[in-house]
Protein backbone atom coordinates (compact mmCIF):
# COMPACT_ATOMS: atom_id res chain seq x y z
CA UNK A 1 0.00 0.00 0.00
CA UNK A 2 1.20 3.45 -0.79
CA UNK A 3 1.64 5.94 2.01
CA UNK A 4 -1.17 8.10 0.61
CA UNK A 5 -3.57 5.17 0.74
CA UNK A 6 -2.65 4.51 4.36
CA UNK A 7 -3.17 8.18 5.20
CA UNK A 8 -6.56 8.08 3.48
CA UNK A 9 -7.58 4.99 5.45
CA UNK A 10 -6.46 6.56 8.72
CA UNK A 11 -8.40 9.75 7.97
CA UNK A 12 -11.45 7.71 7.06
CA UNK A 13 -11.22 5.69 10.28
CA UNK A 14 -10.87 8.86 12.34
CA UNK A 15 -13.83 10.35 10.52
CA UNK A 16 -15.94 7.32 11.46
CA UNK A 17 -14.80 7.60 15.06
CA UNK A 18 -15.72 11.29 15.16
CA UNK A 19 -19.17 10.54 13.76
CA UNK A 20 -19.60 7.80 16.35
CA UNK A 21 -18.51 10.20 19.10
CA UNK A 22 -21.02 12.77 17.86
CA UNK A 23 -23.80 10.17 17.76
CA UNK A 24 -22.95 8.97 21.25
CA UNK A 25 -22.93 12.54 22.58
CA UNK A 26 -26.27 13.19 20.89
CA UNK A 27 -27.78 10.02 22.34
CA UNK A 28 -26.45 10.87 25.80
CA UNK A 29 -28.11 14.27 25.54
CA UNK A 30 -31.39 12.67 24.49
CA UNK A 31 -31.22 10.20 27.37
CA UNK A 32 -30.60 13.05 29.83
CA UNK A 33 -33.61 14.93 28.45
CA UNK A 34 -35.79 11.83 28.68
CA UNK A 35 -34.67 11.20 32.26
CA UNK A 36 -35.65 14.77 33.20
CA UNK A 37 -39.06 14.25 31.61
CA UNK A 38 -39.54 10.95 33.46
CA UNK A 39 -38.67 12.68 36.75
CA UNK A 40 -41.19 15.48 36.07
CA UNK A 41 -43.89 12.98 35.12
CA UNK A 42 -43.19 10.96 38.26
CA UNK A 43 -43.62 14.08 40.39
CA UNK A 44 -46.80 15.04 38.54
CA UNK A 45 -48.20 11.54 38.98
CA UNK A 46 -47.65 11.78 42.74
CA UNK A 47 -49.45 15.14 42.81
CA UNK A 48 -52.35 13.77 40.76
CA UNK A 49 -52.63 10.74 43.03
CA UNK A 50 -52.74 13.01 46.07
CA UNK A 51 -55.44 15.15 44.46
CA UNK A 52 -57.49 12.08 43.54
CA UNK A 53 -57.27 10.82 47.13
CA UNK A 54 -58.47 14.19 48.45
CA UNK A 55 -61.40 14.26 46.02
CA UNK A 56 -62.32 10.66 46.83
CA UNK A 57 -62.34 11.44 50.55
CA UNK A 58 -64.54 14.50 49.98
CA UNK A 59 -66.96 12.46 47.86
CA UNK A 60 -67.17 9.78 50.56
CA UNK A 61 -67.86 12.47 53.18
CA UNK A 62 -70.53 14.05 50.98
CA UNK A 63 -72.19 10.67 50.43
CA UNK A 64 -72.07 9.91 54.16
CA UNK A 65 -73.62 13.30 54.97
CA UNK A 66 -76.31 12.68 52.36
CA UNK A 67 -77.13 9.31 53.86
CA UNK A 68 -77.19 10.77 57.35
CA UNK A 69 -79.61 13.57 56.48
CA UNK A 70 -83.23 12.99 57.54
CA UNK A 71 -84.48 12.93 53.95
CA UNK A 72 -81.49 11.12 52.51
CA UNK A 73 -81.17 13.82 49.88
CA UNK A 74 -77.99 15.73 49.36
CA UNK A 75 -78.16 19.52 49.36
CA UNK A 76 -78.19 21.17 45.96
CA UNK A 77 -79.86 18.29 44.18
Amino acid sequence: MAENEIDKEIKQMLSFENRDDDRVANLQSQVATLMEQVEKLTQQAAQVKSSVNIVQNEVHIAIAIGRASPTGDMEGQ
